[in-house]
């Protein structure tokens, strides 16, 4: 059986055919963005087959979660399922169970091509603001929705470094239409956290912890 190891050199040959793209620890990088580094991770699970997904990691949020949720597991802005063809709702993540080399490779490229047509559609913007304006991202199928969308800690932190304090207090609330309630745990420490935040905003025109 196959398994990571041994499609190894046509994944960094892969991402070699576009520029600013890596592939190493067995995942697609992008460190173009002043901002955000981007993952294509295809998230490889034994005799291989993935469970691919785009990550957005902004330096900004990740400040903020350093500070204030360093015991948080999800350390990502956001995150989206790369949909298998012919997909008919969101959960439908493009996973294929592969048995030799060629049928790997087809595979390997077509979820990272169908990557890379996320990264550019929501995931390009060089400018930091408009970049986090933009989440979260959500929409009914077929339109594109971040997985944790409404519910995801990144995108409320993404709104509060852009001082939308109504989105999260809304978060905090949970006044979202969510598939399933915000984490009451997350919902509690952003509680603890928003007077700092409105604090520093005052003061300082941002919520981002001040340089030591």
């Amino acid at each position: 059986m196959l398994n990571k190891s041994d499609v190894k050199e046509f994944c960094a040959r892969l991402a070699g055919e576009y520029p600013g793209w890596e592939y190493k620890a067995s995942v697609f990088k992008n460190k173009t963005l002043k901002h955000s580094e981007i993952w294509i991770d295809p998230g490889w699970v034994l005799h291989l087959s993935a469970e691919p997904y785009v990550l957005v990691f902004n330096k900004s949020v990740s400040k903020v979660l350093k500070e204030a949720f360093h015991d948080f597991p999800a350390k990502w802005t956001a995150i989206m399922p790369i949909l298998r063809p012919k997909a008919h709702n969101h959960a439908m993540i493009y996973r294929k169970l592969v048995h030799t080399l060629p049928d790997a490779e087809a595979y390997i490229r077509d979820f990272f091509e169908r990557g890379l047509d996320l990264v550019e559609r929501y995931f390009s913007n060089p400018d930091e603001k408009a970049f986090l304006a933009g989440y979260p991202i959500y929409g009914e199928f077929p339109a594109p929705s971040t997985d944790d969308a409404y519910e995801g800690l990144g995108n409320c932190i993404a709104r509060a470094i852009l001082l939308d304090f109504d989105y999260v207090e809304r978060f905090i609330k949970d006044d979202f239409p969510t598939i399933r309630p915000i984490s009451e745990k997350r919902r509690e420490r952003v509680a603890q956290w928003l007077p700092i935040w409105k604090e520093r905003a005052a003061e300082t025109g941002s919520i981002l912890p001040p340089k030591k």
